[in-house]
C-alpha cells in the first residue's frame, strides 16, 4: 500500500527560499528528505526541530543555505526557514524553550490517540441520545420482518427457506434478528408482503 509525504510551507520560508535556491534545488532536498526524513541534526531544546544543509549554485555544500524543518510525522513535514550559512544561527536557551511550545503545537495535532477521538465521539452519542445535540447525519434502513411475513403465509421456516433458494439457518438467523436480509432476499421478501400470491410462483420453481 503507498503513501506519500507533503512538504508545508510556511510563508516565511517561501520567501526565504526563493530568494537563495532554485526551484530544482529545492525538489533535490525534497528527494534526499523522503529517502531519509530524519537526516538533519536535531536542534537540542526546539521540541524537535531540525536543521539540514542544502547545496545551491555550482560550488556544492561549501555555498550552502541552512534548511530548518520539522518532521510532524512520517508522511508530513513542514519547511520552517531557509537562510544563507554567514547567517549566525545560535539559540539561546530562552528562544530555544519558546519555539519549543511551537513544535509542541504541531505535534499535537498528529499524535491525538485513537482514545482521545473514541472518547469525544462517544461522548458527543451520549449528547444526541439525551436530545442534547443533533446528528450530523442519520440514515434510515427499514428493516423486513421475517417472521410476519412467514406468519402471514402460514408456512414453515423450511418452506421459506426453499423457496428464497437460502439456508434454513439464515431464515432463523433473521427471525432471531440477529442478521437481516439484504440484497435480492430483501427485494424478494418486500415484493412478497405486498403481494403474498408470489409466494406460490417461487416456491413451484
Amino acid at each position: 500500500m503507498s503513501h506519500a509525504i507533503e512538504f508545508i510551507e510556511t510563508s516565511f520560508f517561501t520567501k526565504q527560499i526563493q530568494s537563495i535556491a532554485t526551484q530544482e534545488e529545492l525538489r533535490i532536498l525534497q528527494n534526499e528528505l523522503i529517502a531519509w526524513p530524519d537526516k538533519g541534526d536535531i536542534i537540542q531544546g526546539t521540541g524537535g526541530l531540525r536543521k539540514i544543509r542544502m547545496a545551491t549554485g555550482n560550488k556544492g555544500k561549501s555555498a550552502s543555505v541552512r534548511v530548518i524543518y520539522f518532521l510532524a510525522t512520517a508522511e508530513i513535514i513542514y519547511f520552517i526557514m531557509a537562510y544563507p550559512k554567514n547567517v549566525k544561527d545560535t539559540l539561546n536557551d530562552l528562544e530555544k524553550a519558546e519555539l519549543k511550545k511551537l513544535t509542541k503545537l504541531l505535534k499535537m495535532r498528529y499524535k491525538m490517540s485513537i482514545f482521545n477521538e473514541l472518547k469525544a465521539s462517544l461522548e458527543e452519542a451520549v449528547e444526541i441520545k439525551q436530545g442534547h445535540q443533533k446528528a450530523a447525519n442519520v440514515t434510515r434502513y427499514e428493516i423486513t420482518d421475517v417472521k410476519a411475513i412467514r406468519e402471514q403465509l402460514n408456512v414453515s421456516q423450511s418452506e421459506l427457506a426453499h423457496a428464497l433458494g437460502t439456508s434454513l439457518d439464515t431464515i432463523k438467523s433473521w427471525e432471531l434478528k440477529r442478521r437481516n436480509p439484504t440484497g435480492l432476499a430483501a427485494k424478494i421478501l418486500i415484493a412478497i408482503k405486498r403481494n403474498p400470491a408470489l409466494f406460490a410462483e417461487l416456491a413451484a420453481i
